[in-house]
């Protein structure tokens, strides 16, 4: 099982109540999960000192948890809720995979540039955090924004559909790291005439709590099932997972529930333009503001 989602209530919700927007596959073959099992004893090798052996009677930090509630991705969740679901869920469906290729965190950002410079038609993203910004990254630019828009400006159809934010924090008047994203590259597109939209997602009217999804579909061919965020911290230095499916059902199925949240995330409201600058450069030198 390789899941974008927390096993929480809103990750995992109850029929009936609402959840997140997460992508999920079960696989069925040997040699992968052998590489998953492989994974999972390094991660659980014991001569690190990083894990408690609770059967040999190894002791528990001791922690207060929190109550669910107090989870501000709960909160929001709970605020939205209020009862039934309005949408149906999108089915699960069966089909045939060529090839299922293991990523993880922090050893993934090759593979995902791979992905995303082998897209020769299309590319879809859904991403819950997708920032411009990393701050260990050459000139503090998002490697992964930067691909993206490097696919557009080869002629790739490239849609980005990223999380509201606000769901979290409805009263914070700055632009969400999401919403600067979207007005960057809606400026890319328009100043350079790309094949290039982004937009964020209408949580009211698709009918989720929030986009916790980490997807891509490329060429309607490979797809990416994924835990892994596009902020730095999560590429660079957590233990991820991500499979990239090489499978003409994956991503149509993949496909229909992007095209089920896009469709009903299009807004009239965009971005105050500015005059074009003649290079992506530019925008950084201005520290990502528009003025």
């Amino acid at each position: 099982l390789i899941s974008s989602e927390n096993f929480t209530g809103t990750g995992h919700p109850v029929a009936g109540m609402l959840g997140n927007r997460g992508w999920e596959v079960v696989l069925e073959d040997r040699a992968f999960t052998s590489e998953m099992t492989a994974l999972f004893r390094e991660d659980t090798d014991l001569r690190f000192s990083d894990v408690t052996d609770l059967v040999k009677g190894g002791a528990l930090p001791q922690v207060t948890a929190k109550p669910e509630k107090q989870d501000p991705n709960t909160r929001a969740a709970l605020a939205l809720a209020k009862g039934a679901r309005k949408n149906r869920a999108i089915p699960s469906e069966t089909g045939q995979v060529a090839n299922a290729s293991l990523l993880t965190s922090p050893e993934a950002m090759p593979g995902l540039t791979q992905l995303i410079r082998g897209a020769r038609e299309s590319l879809e993203i859904e991403h819950m955090s997708f920032p411009m910004s990393w701050n260990g990254a050459p000139g503090g630019k998002s490697p992964w924004v930067q691909e993206v828009l490097k696919a557009a400006k080869r002629g790739v159809n490239v849609r980005v559909l990223l999380n509201d934010e606000r769901t979290f924090n409805p009263k914070d008047p700055e632009l969400t790291a999401n919403e600067r994203t979207v007005a960057f590259l809606l400026e890319e597109a328009r100043c350079n005439r790309l094949p290039l939209d982004a937009r964020i997602v209408n949580v009211k009217k698709v009918g989720l709590t929030y986009i916790h999804n980490k997807g891509m579909i490329a060429d309607d061919r490979r797809t990416l099932v994924s835990s892994i965020n596009g902020t730095e911290n999560s590429v660079t230095n957590n233990r991820e997972v991500a499979v990239l499916l090489d499978s003409a059902d994956a991503a149509a199925y993949y496909g229909k529930a992007f095209d089920y949240d896009w469709e009903r995330s299009e807004s009239n409201e965009r971005p105050a333009t500015v005059p074009c600058s003649p290079s992506v450069e530019s925008w950084f030198e201005l520290g990502g503001m528009f003025y």
